[in-house]
């Protein structure tokens, strides 16, 4: 009986000497790599926003910049105006001025089409109007973030504000959805079924 019970307190020591380390080595490696993922997905998210910032900021000084023109609307000079503020600031694809939500000229083209603009998605705390569109004057279908003034709309490609490169061992992707009806205004990669419902 006594040899018996030292074998199994031998074993028993043996088989928690073993697999306590085992264990723990787990538990902290798991640890570890949780806090690194963390980490990273933040810096990530981090730039992300640095990123969106930026375009929405170029984006209202493209804008200000064009609210400055005092010659006449449409004319040669202006629509030269147009096109270098459309070329001078990087992330703006078109430039259409507007008279009471109706494109009059862009920097693509001389006369834009009688398209009138919907009414603005969101209008931001700077007053700035803000909307998801198809409209340009190519006749393109392509959805791009319009933001605009009173006499001036600038086009943005939806991707610029989540371009950024994730410098890290995981794949980590962004998204922009829209609040109000869950739309997918872009992402960096597809997104899968079921997890926008």
């Amino acid at each position: 009986m006594r040899t018996r019970h030292l074998v199994g307190l031998i074993s028993g020591v043996l088989i928690l000497s073993v697999l306590l380390p085992v264990g723990l080595s787990i538990w902290l490696a798991h640890q570890q790599v949780e806090t690194s993922f963390i980490e990273e997905l933040n810096t990530y998210s981090s730039r992300v926003a640095i990123r969106a910032n930026k375009v929405a900021t170029q984006g209202k000084d493209a804008l200000q910049e064009l609210e400055r023109w005092q010659g006449a609307a449409c004319s040669e000079a202006h629509l030269m105006e147009m096109r270098r503020v459309s070329y001078s600031y990087r992330y703006i694809q078109e430039v259409v001025y507007i008279d009471n939500n109706v494109p009059q000229c862009s920097s693509l083209e001389h006369e834009s089409p009688p398209d009138t603009f919907p009414e603005p998605g969101k209008i931001s705390k700077d007053g700035y109007r803000v909307w998801l569109t198809s409209h340009n004057d190519l006749g393109i279908i392509r959805y791009m973030v319009a933001m605009g003034t009173a006499h001036y709309v600038v086009m943005i490609d939806p991707a610029s504000f989540i371009d950024v490169i994730p410098y890290s061992s995981w794949q980590i992707d962004a998204a922009i959805i829209g609040n109000a009806h869950n739309v997918v205004i872009t992402s960096s990669d597809e997104i899968a079924q079921g997890i926008i419902t």
